[in-house]
């Protein structure tokens, strides 16, 4: 297949500059968006950009205008996204009229460009977006010998190609191949070799000269991470997806680390044309360490002595910013130094990097307009206090911070540094949450988080070892009263008055409508919010007769007290409810049993308002082949199917459990569409009309909600952490997004 040649980035940048000037464009991109890209058509002539721009203000949008004209201009893009973020690119991109395809985030997804319905190879495709986890391939040696066979078979056809033979016992290798592998192979071969001027053809020669191993090609530890073979697999994996003009790197300021598998695919796996450009993407750049800037700088491709001349502007930044904090009140030096320093650190960023602030975003600009307060007063912080003397606080907790505030009066020396981490600091709380990280994490949920704190540990200047005598001594007496100062573990979290304060704050907030997104460092904390948060509000509506989805409390037990029933039990001391929990299963079954007709008769008629919905909705094909092999698989059947009961939980969950509220049929159809898209794998959810492919989508579907709407605790709050699948975090974002609830 002939390829065009790509027109060049003067080309881009003059595509570029008439989109941004096209008054056209306006119901799409924004005022600003529109000088973000002029800004960007200036830039990237010359070298790769950085867009920075704050959260929400349209960089994926920006990105997409940038692949539109390299595309136009007859050039290649990959993009190389965060899991989980395909579906909102390929909508960003679909608005633009570019159909980005699937998602290559592994082997198995590689190689199905080459399947029984095979699609375009992806060197073939102008646009190919690639997983950032792409290269985190994990074998062993049980793991089936096609997932590496690639390698072998390829470089053994470069071998013929470049030497006119091929490798010594070659005919001995496993002749049982996948037929996907076979089909790479012969593509990957012929598109890497056509054009001795490509990029690629360097990349053949190179890997012809791969060391021949018969038993090592195919062992699964020879690729595993520190394999001889994992790199070579990788460049030829990434002959498979072609050559690019551009690079668009979301979130660029992850994994910097050169041995991280997202600089493997960048550095390593992705061909690069002869001019090529990255444009990286990135909402945080100012909230990390000045040092980091370079990290991230250097994912757009500048060079050493680029960032080396930035380096020294960076550090000289850090210098002067340093020095500000300690003589800002009173030295007009470290004024003018720090002044000086921003500047010339401003000046060095700009070629090569494009930010916005929310001052350029149209509704804070209305803002500030209609209320003549400044640009950042659009939202407000303010500290949450807590009352260490207040009655929402326990004696044991008010024991032990104030042993843990003498600690503060014990000498340096004696007290050593653990102990200058218990030093809590009333007003604020900070030092409560310390007490609570230090004492109370989880060693295995929490292992990525200690290890970072491990490593912040080593940058700190060491301190002098605990000293004998009498200071030692009271050091160990103010220690050993923390660790006494609770005799009911089971509560030791629930009573935190940190926890306790972000209960009273989040629920204040909640009762205005408004909904809550909480950050913690540590498990268990988070764990104790989340279970207490559920337990005090479903004795709320039970206590009125609302409605809250479960029959019975759950009483599994739970590590060190955090359980349902532990969590119930606070929950009634501090809403002065009572202590016991007795009664409580009788009333949440007849609370249940109270809506439980509602339920059925939603059930029954689900698939007949579907149909009619269906009618009135204009929805993907996809969701109407889904509905339609629901439908086929209950006719076959004699009961009810468990997927339409677990379709109509979740609709009705989607209605804020308004078992009151009437659904018209086109709000079923929408919520039917919208929570397929969820729980069915996003990035791979194509507008497929096949019935086969729908039939089958529901045992995937079935198994995910499941996991999701079987769950035991109810859904007012709810944990997401690194061991939440991403279909259920996908399902999670799509309650948390929904109106009303």
């Amino acid at each position: 297949m002939a390829t065009l040649r790509f027109e060049g980035w003067d080309s881009v940048c003059a595509a570029l500059k008439k989109r941004a000037s096209d008054d056209s464009a306006s119901p799409y991109l924004s005022e600003g968006q529109r000088d973000a890209l002029h800004a960007i058509a200036s830039r990237v002539a010359f070298h790769g950009v950085l867009v920075a721009d704050e959260v929400g203000m349209g960089k994926t949008r920006l990105a997409v205008e940038v692949a539109k004209a390299v595309i136009q201009c007859s050039g290649r893009v990959a993009c190389v996204i965060p899991p989980g973020l395909g579906y909102q690119w390929k909508d960003e991109l679909s608005h633009r009229g570019i159909d980005a395809g699937e998602i290559v985030r592994g082997l198995h997804s590689y190689l199905q460009a080459w399947g029984e319905k095979p699609a375009k190879p992806w060197h073939d495709q102008p646009i190919v977006l690639v997983s950032h986890n792409f290269a985190n391939w994990r074998f062993g040696d049980s793991s089936h010998s096609w997932r590496w066979a690639l390698l072998p078979e390829t470089v053994a056809l470069f071998r013929k190609f470049h030497f006119d033979r091929l490798p010594r016992g070659y005919n001995l290798r496993d002749r049982s191949l996948d037929k996907r592998i076979e089909a790479a192979t012969s593509s990957v071969v012929s598109y890497a070799t056509r054009n001795t001027k490509d990029p690629c053809y360097a990349r053949t020669l190179d890997l012809a000269e791969t060391k021949w191993n018969l038993g090592r090609l195919f062992s699964g530890a020879a690729y595993a991470k520190d394999g001889e073979y994992r790199k070579p697999l990788g460049r030829v994996m990434g002959l498979g997806l072609g050559t690019f003009d551009l690079v668009i790197i979301d979130e660029a300021h992850k994994s910097r680390s050169s041995d991280s598998g997202l600089s493997s695919l960048l550095e390593d796996i992705l061909v690069k044309s002869r001019i090529p450009r990255r444009v990286a993407l990135t909402a945080t750049p100012i909230e990390i360490d000045p040092e980091q800037w370079l990290g991230t700088l250097g994912r757009v491709g500048i060079s050493e002595d680029e960032l080396a001349s930035i380096k020294g502007k960076v550090e000289q930044y850090e210098d002067s910013l340093e020095s500000l904090r300690y003589a800002w009140r009173n030295s007009t030096h470290s004024h003018q130094q720090y002044l000086s320093a921003a500047r010339e650190f401003e000046e060095v960023l700009t070629p090569y990097v494009v930010r916005r602030d929310k001052r350029q975003d149209e509704s804070v600009a209305a803002f500030v307009g209609a209320t003549r307060l400044s640009h950042d007063k659009y939202r407000s912080e303010h500290a949450v206090d807590i009352d260490i003397a207040g009655e929402a606080v326990s004696q044991g907790w008010r024991k032990a911070v104030l042993a843990a505030e003498s600690l503060s009066f014990c000498s340096e020396s004696a007290a050593g540094t653990r102990s200058k981490h218990l030093r809590l600091t009333v007003g604020n709380g900070h030092g409560i949450a310390s007490l609570i990280d230090e004492s109370l994490k989880d060693t295995s949920q929490d292992s990525e988080q200690a290890a970072a704190d491990a490593d912040r540990q080593e940058e700190m200047p060491a301190t002098r070892q605990p000293s004998p005598g009498k200071e030692q001594e009271r050091v160990n007496w103010w220690t050993n009263v923390i660790r006494s100062a609770f005799t009911e573990r089971e509560n030791i979290l629930f009573d935190h008055p940190a926890i306790r304060a972000a209960v009273d704050t989040i629920e204040a907030v909640t009762r205005q409508n408004e909904k809550v997104l909480v950050f913690g460092r540590f498990t268990k904390p988070l764990r104790a919010l989340t279970l207490l948060l559920n337990a005090r509000e479903l004795l709320r509506r039970v206590v009125v007769g609302n409605y809250w989805p479960q029959a019975k409390v759950h009483a599994v037990p739970g590590d060190g007290g955090l359980d349902e029933p532990s969590a119930l039990r606070a929950a009634r001391r501090q809403l002065e409810l009572g202590t016991g929990i007795e009664d409580l299963d009788t009333v949440l079954s007849e609370n249940y049993a109270k809506h439980e007709s509602r339920r059925r008769r939603f059930r029954e008629n689900l698939l007949k308002e579907l149909e009619k919905g269906l009618t009135e909705v204009e929805l993907p094909t996809s969701t109407i082949a889904l509905f339609h092999a629901l439908a086929a698989k209950q006719r076959k059947a004699t009961t009810l199917l468990p997927e339409i009961t677990l379709v109509s939980r979740a609709i009705l969950e989607a209605s804020d459990s308004g078992l009151d509220i009437e659904l018209s049929p086109a709000q079923v159809a929408q919520a039917f569409h919208d929570l397929l898209n969820s729980a069915g794998d996003s990035d791979d959810f194509s507008d497929n009309s096949d019935p086969g492919w729908a039939a089958s989508m529901w045992f995937m579907l079935h198994d995910r909600l499941r996991e999701e709407y079987t769950r035991p605790e109810g859904g007012y709050a709810r944990l997401m952490n690194g061991s939440v699948e991403l279909p259920t975090r996908r399902l999670l974002q799509m309650a948390f997004n929904r109106p009303g609830t």
